[in-house]
């Protein structure tokens, strides 16, 4: 007589995704929780450990670009290799179009040993070396001395004419606060200083 056959134990196999499909990724809703739950079980657990690092490397990313915003904008007006080393003050910089018959040269900005270059030229290549430091202690509770005080600027400024040679100090308002100098050549004048100090702004 032959003897009742026996059936064979169903052994599920486990599933091994690197990468979950589409068509099984898991829903949240409440008629899921428990497919969920079982689904979870079968995702090996170094790929979960790979999955809760990259949320962590986001909200990471997500941070750092949060807080690296004013970087961002002062980049806008200054080269990347430039505006990352300033720390010690707030550079002043123009925020908007330069005043008529003047433009930045380019190939003379530079930042070192924390003080920050730029030239501005007008249509007769005569210059205005511009340098911006970190406010010396000394300079702390003085004003400019210059023959014409400048107003309209954001801090407090002054410009001298004398020998032909015009130049002027500017001590800004934003902390941590700068002291910028202007030393002007050839045909640039005292207007033409007062006008670029006015137009100086903090880019952060």
């Amino acid at each position: 007589m032959q003897g009742k056959q026996r059936e064979r134990p169903h052994i599920q196999r486990p599933i091994i995704l690197d990468v979950l499909p589409p068509d099984i990724a898991p829903r949240l809703d409440k008629k899921h929780k428990s497919f969920n739950k079982k689904l979870i079980k079968h995702i090996p657990v170094s790929l979960r450990h790979r999955l809760a690092l990259i949320a962590y490397a986001a909200i990471f990313v997500g941070a750092v670009a949060f807080i690296w915003q004013p970087w961002s904008r002062l980049s806008g007006y200054l080269p990347e290799g430039i505006a990352t080393q300033i720390t010690t003050f707030m550079p002043y910089y123009f925020e908007k179009a330069m005043p008529k018959g003047l433009s930045v040269d380019s190939k003379n900005l530079d930042y070192s040993d924390g003080v920050l270059f730029f030239v501005v030229k007008n249509q007769f290549n005569d210059t205005v070396v511009v340098s911006e430091q970190a406010l010396p202690p000394e300079f702390a509770s003085t004003r400019p001395q210059g023959d014409q005080t400048v107003t309209g600027v954001d801090g407090v400024a002054s410009v001298s004419n004398r020998d032909g040679h015009t130049t002027g100090t500017f001590i800004t308002k934003q902390n941590p606060k700068a002291l910028i100098s202007l030393n002007a050549s050839g045909s640039v004048d005292v207007s033409t200083l007062k006008k670029i100090m006015q137009a100086l702004k903090a880019i952060r």
